[in-house]
């Protein structure tokens, strides 16, 4: 199973990367950004919670926020329209946090109710 996540996990990290630097469209419905990088966040660190079943949550959170900030570093040397902001860092953090926050949680509560 965690080989289907980490093909997954490849696309989706790819799509992010290509759509956070291509030039700025309108989206349908128009959805908040900081909303958008949350989401983002949220399902790569899912995602790479079950490539990587093994790693420990907090390894998974500084991997993505290290890829939040080359994102925001890249839109920073880039003009393609998208400009640089540290709160999108920020909210893809908290998005990744908060995602694997909950599925420690959920990990942890499952392994007292196995130990019962």
């Amino acid at each position: 199973m965690p080989r289907i996540y980490s093909v997954i996990l490849a696309l989706a990290v790819l799509t992010v990367l290509i759509l956070a630097n291509i030039p700025a469209f309108r989206i349908p419905g128009d959805p908040d950004d900081k909303l958008l990088h949350f989401v983002a966040f949220y399902a790569l660190a899912l995602l790479a919670a079950g490539a990587l079943p093994r790693k420990p949550a907090f390894t998974l959170w500084v991997w993505l926020t290290v890829f939040a900030g080359a994102i925001e570093l890249i839109q920073l040397f880039m003009h393609q329209g998208r400009e640089a902001d540290w709160v999108d860092f920020g909210t893809g953090v908290a998005g990744a946090a908060t995602a694997l926050l909950i599925l420690s949680i959920a990990r942890l509560s499952k392994s007292k109710r196995a130990d019962v």
